[in-house]
């Protein structure tokens, strides 16, 4: 009997076929699986890092604020550097990844992705700025002896005043730490607005694009409790 005209040959060539065909879509499926596995834990990376980032600048922009609220009408002789009081822990550089980006590039959407490109980068440079400005204010106060102090209270709150000829000699250390807080005051609220929108915009497209089961809630912060808005 000629072979190609055997049953059995063509049921073990289709079988073959069959065999191959589901071991490819099987690969095809399990490299597919992997890839979008990968990309949502790209994906979710990036929206960490960009809520921390835009949490970290809120705080910032907050603790600034509350500062000169609190401080009120202190008088036309008091400076910025004696009104902005440092913050304790300073947050730690934030980057983003290569692969993030790419993720974020690969979703053809050029206004998120020039949003959200460098705002790693502005993240930083504010914290360079607030950690540059805390450690010359601490150098200004090792030059302060405690009896050049001038100690008032107003209402419940105590107003430290330096003498003036005290002023004139740090006057050349403060212009600079004055001039860091004015860029502190110029640029956290642009740079909290880029960061919400950034952050609200990456989030609503990955989490379409991918089907991320989680969503970042970004909040605005209250003025500490004692602390009144600046008229």
């Amino acid at each position: 009997m000629d072979l190609l005209d055997s049953k059995e040959f063509w049921a073990a060539v289709i079988g073959a076929i069959v065999g191959g065909l589901i071991a490819a879509l099987t690969q095809w499926f399990f490299s597919w699986s992997q890839r979008k596995q990968q990309e949502r834990a790209l994906a979710t990376s990036l929206l960490l890092k960009l809520g921390k980032l835009t949490a970290t600048l809120m705080a910032t922009k907050q603790h600034v604020d509350d500062c000169f609220a609190e401080a009120g009408d202190v008088g036309r002789d008091t400076q910025p550097w004696q009104i902005l009081t440092p913050i304790a822990n300073l947050a730690a550089p934030i980057s983003f990844t290569s692969d993030e980006l790419a993720l974020l590039l690969a979703q053809a959407n050029d206004r998120i992705f020039h949003l959200v490109l460098g705002l790693d980068d502005r993240h930083n440079d504010i914290m360079t700025l607030m950690r540059s400005f805390q450690e010359k204010r601490a150098d200004i106060n090792r030059m302060i002896e405690p009896h050049q102090i001038i100690e008032r209270v107003v209402g419940d709150r105590v107003d430290i005043r330096y003498p003036p000829q005290l002023m004139v000699k740090l006057s050349p250390y403060t212009i600079d730490l004055n001039s860091l807080i004015g860029h502190l005051q110029t640029d956290l609220p642009k740079d909290v607005r880029t960061a919400r929108e950034a952050t609200e915009r990456a989030q609503t497209l990955l989490k379409n694009r991918l089907h991320l089961k989680f969503r970042l809630q970004i909040n605005d912060l209250p003025l500490r409790n004692d602390a009144a808005p600046a008229a």
